[in-house]
């Protein structure tokens, strides 16, 4: 294997324009505090200016991350980190490229066409399916919206709807569990077929 890989986080350089929104926002905030002591009815706007200034702050705080691989280049706008910590925190399913999989990983057009061509030859009939991930459907029927539909999904789906099958076989999702009668996630278990 032969891969240029390489990743690099970049916090965003704060900038006069970030230094004057929040000074701005600072000194509103202190401004609403004398309010305060001229009108006791404005005790709300306190509030307000520091739910803006959270808000605002937060959204300052920007970073970049770039991943370069054999020539090509992604790059990710990380609002506050808010995205990856609630995910986190919800441990919700995401995958970041280069990370958690690699875009390589799907296939390309020329192996899904062998993949049909390979189906026709035997009539769109077989008595097994032994893949990595599942069709679009079957995520749903797995995760309901957690999962995202994608290329490979989308082929699988089409191969679903196209082929007679006896049993589906996979694994991606770490689990064991027979999403239906014909289709089977396995993970950790060892079956006999036959």
């Amino acid at each position: 294997m032969n891969d240029f890989y390489t990743e690099q986080l970049v916090k965003k350089q704060t900038d006069m324009k970030d230094i004057l929104i929040k000074a701005i926002l600072v000194s509103l905030t202190i401004v609403s505090f004398v309010v305060i002591l001229m009108y006791p009815i404005g005790l709300i706007l306190p509030i307000l200016m520091i739910v803006l200034d959270v808000f605002m702050f937060r959204r300052l705080n920007v970073e970049y991350e770039y991943l370069f691989l054999n020539g090509d280049l992604d790059i990710d706008k990380i609002m506050n980190k808010s995205k990856r910590k609630k995910l986190d925190k919800k441990k919700e399913l995401y995958r970041i490229n280069h990370v958690s999989w690699w875009r390589q990983e799907l296939p390309s057009q020329e192996e899904m066409e062998e993949g049909r061509r390979n189906l026709a030859a035997y009539g769109n009939a077989v008595d097994f399916i032994v893949t990595h991930c599942c069709a679009s459907s079957t995520q749903i029927l797995l995760g309901g919206a957690g999962y995202r539909p994608d290329i490979e999904t989308a082929y699988l789906e089409e191969i679903l709807r196209n082929t007679r099958f006896r049993k589906w076989f996979f694994g991606h999702y770490h689990g064991n569990r027979n999403v239906n009668a014909r289709e089977i996630l396995i993970y950790e278990q060892m079956i006999r077929i036959s």
